[in-house]
């Protein structure tokens, strides 16, 4: 039996969504996960983003509905590049750069 299998995808997407679920939990509640993750920005703007358009996409997936990999991975990709410039612009990076770029490699193998 293959590894890489539509199962692995669904359950990969699954892990995502309950990290995004849990990382939001903890961004209001711990001021250092704020700080280290999301620097200046606002986090009332970036979750009403991140929120929908990744945690959820991604539950959606792990749930079988498959056009929401349109929805969250086209995201993810889009927030890793804004932080990649950020961090360039700025000489900063964070544990929010090395979480999307982790979570970028595993949504685009299951798209």
């Amino acid at each position: 039996m293959p590894l890489l299998t539509r199962a692995t995808g669904r359950a990969y997407f699954a892990v995502q969504a309950i990290a995004g679920a849990l990382w939001w939990v903890l961004v209001p509640t711990v001021p250092a996960v704020a700080t280290a993750t999301l620097g200046r920005l606002d986090p009332l703007l970036v979750g009403a983003l991140d929120i929908p358009l990744f945690v959820v996409a991604s539950a959606l997936v792990a749930l079988g509905i498959r056009w929401a990999t349109w929805v969250a991975a086209p995201w993810t990709l889009l927030v890793t590049a804004g932080i990649v410039l950020y961090a360039t612009l700025t000489g900063r990076a964070g544990w929010g750069a090395v979480r999307c770029g982790a979570v970028r490699c595993g949504a685009v193998r299951w798209r």
